[in-house]
């Protein structure tokens, strides 16, 4: 070029749109992971993000604080046969709600709503994926909820992708999609808080059980009382435990009775929800998940990296989240005397736990970081990562 020439500029592609269907706006473990995706995108890329949910709530608020748009709007429900009916003029509706006309990536987050990502990305234009983070997913249920229709299938975990792979179509869709996870910092106040609730325990209380959830049926922390019922017959008599989630209703006479006949009343906290989880794995000694069915359980992720030791059920996720340490910290089956075996024999041996412990951690934050998460949506979605700033989900 010689020096009279005018400079060459390279044109600058425009930043990518992605479109996140979620369609509860509650509290919820899939919700907080999504959250999770939020941050690790707006942080790490300059895509421009986008929330579709059918209500407002305490998710929209948060999207609204990390700067993420939101648009509510009606989503029928795929498994209801009216609501089937309307769908057609339902999606077409929501485009054009949208304020823009085009989406590079429509993506479900859940099985639930998979159906309505492929439907919006014909009409923006756009390639559709969906993310699992249920065990309930396999490939029945993915059939009937047109997984088949979406360009990727992103199952959280190991043992949901396993059992999509059994139909060649969906297999070929199919990648694991590890999750990211944010320990969110502590509240000054929480600590007292905290002691405030659990000074109603008996004194012989010194060491804490911690099981972090919705309780319900599905994660059976009546178990989760049974397990410290069967840590104290074994002569750990100092632990109690701390049920930290909202109870549903029908639930509670079941932990009731659990109590009851496990003879712990005195030492079972249920302590409704706790927003501040580091100061819950700060006043803990040992996390539980007694879980039937999970995809990759956040309470297990963040204990983890909180470098608290964590046992758990055999559900979905264990296999990714625990690895080689698998044996130590995972029953075989979902019995709580087995979790009792497991939690004992380390307890026996602290030096082996502490460096258990550790290592867990350190694999947590190899697989479970924004950074580790920034790398996966940038390789599985194809995203352009900014040339300029050379921004990271740490910055």
């Amino acid at each position: 070029m010689s020096p009279s020439s005018p400079p060459t500029f390279l044109p600058v592609p425009e930043p990518q749109t992605l479109v996140f269907i979620q369609k509860t706006a509650g509290r919820g473990g899939a919700k907080n992971r999504l959250l999770d995706t939020l941050t690790t995108l707006k942080k790490g890329t300059d895509a421009r993000l986008h929330v579709v949910t059918s209500e407002e709530g305490e998710f929209t608020e948060k999207c609204a604080a990390l700067g993420v748009p939101v648009t509510v709007h009606p989503l029928p429900e795929w498994r209801k046969f009216l609501e089937r009916l309307r769908f057609p003029g339902a999606m077409r509706a929501l485009a054009r709600k949208l304020p823009f006309a085009h989406a590079d990536w429509v993506v479900s987050n859940e099985m639930w709503w998979a159906p309505h990502a492929s439907a919006l990305a014909r009409h923006l234009g756009g390639r559709s994926a969906a993310i699992l983070r249920d065990g309930i997913a396999n490939a029945e249920k993915g059939r009937k909820y047109k997984l088949q229709a979406n360009d990727l299938i992103l199952p959280s975990s190991l043992k949901i992708a396993r059992g999509l792979e059994e139909d060649l179509e969906l297999g070929r869709r199919t990648h694991v999609f590890l999750d990211a996870v944010l320990l969110p910092p502590s509240k000054p106040e929480s600590a007292a808080q905290l002691q405030g609730k659990l000074a109603a325990a008996s004194p012989a209380v010194k060491r804490w059980l911690l099981v972090i959830g919705r309780v319900q049926e599905r994660k059976r922390q009546a178990d989760a009382v049974r397990v410290l019922k069967g840590l104290l017959e074994r002569g750990h008599s100092d632990f109690g435990l701390i049920v930290a989630g909202d109870c549903d209703a029908d639930y509670l006479p079941v932990m009731q009775a659990a109590m009851r006949e496990c003879q712990v009343e005195d030492r079972v906290v249920m302590l409704g929800n706790f927003s501040d989880i580091q100061t819950l794995f700060a006043t803990a000694d040992i996390s539980l998940l007694t879980s039937l069915r999970e995809a990759l359980p956040g309470s297990v992720m963040e204990s983890c990296l909180a470098g608290r030791p964590c046992f758990m059920y055999p559900c979905e996720g264990a296999e990714d989240i625990f690895g080689p340490h698998q044996p130590l910290f995972v029953s075989e089956r979902f019995e709580s005397e087995l979790l009792v075996e497991k939690i004992d024999s380390l307890l026996r041996r602290p030096e082996m736990l502490r460096t258990e412990t550790l290592s867990l951690k350190e694999r947590a934050w190899a697989l479970f970081s924004l950074e580790a998460h920034l790398r996966a949506c940038v390789q599985r979605l194809e995203l352009d990562l900014p040339s300029q700033s050379q921004k990271s989900p740490a910055s």
